[in-house]
C-alpha cells in the first residue's frame, strides 16, 4: 500500500519488550514455545502493519543465592544460565527443585498520519 502515501504524511514505528517472570512449585516438563503473529493493512487501505512474538521457556531451578538475587536454571534443551534478579524478594518461597518460567516478549506496530 505505499502507492497511498504523499509527500508530507508520517510514519510511526513503536516497538515494545516486556519480560513476565514466574516461579512455580514442584518439578515439570522443562519446555520452550513459541508464539509469532504479523498483520498488514487490507489493500487499498493506508499502509500498517503489526507484529508480536513471544517466547516461553520453562526452566528447572538447580541452585540459587536468595541474598544476592541470582538463580542457575537448567533450560529446555539442556543448558545452563544463571539469571539475576533486579528483586532479590521474587525468590521468597522458591526453592531448589522449583520451576521458573519466563516470558520475552516483543511488539511492533507501524502506522501513517496524514499530512495536513
Amino acid at each position: 500500500n505505499l502507492a497511498q502515501l504523499k509527500v508530507g504524511d508520517q510514519v510511526n514505528s513503536e516497538y515494545v519488550r516486556a519480560v513476565a517472570l514466574d516461579f512455580q512449585k514442584g518439578d515439570g516438563i522443562r519446555s520452550a514455545t513459541l508464539f509469532a503473529d504479523a498483520a498488514s493493512a487490507k489493500k487499498g487501505a493506508k499502509p500498517g502493519a503489526a507484529a508480536v512474538r513471544s517466547v516461553t521457556l520453562v526452566s528447572d531451578i538447580w541452585s540459587m543465592n536468595a541474598a544476592q538475587g541470582t538463580v542457575l536454571v537448567r533450560g529446555p534443551y539442556g543448558h545452563f544460565a544463571e539469571v539475576h534478579l533486579k528483586d532479590p524478594a521474587m525468590l521468597n518461597g522458591v526453592k531448589v527443585g522449583d520451576q521458573m518460567k519466563v516470558t520475552y516478549t516483543q511488539a511492533e506496530l507501524i502506522a501513517v498520519t496524514r499530512a495536513k
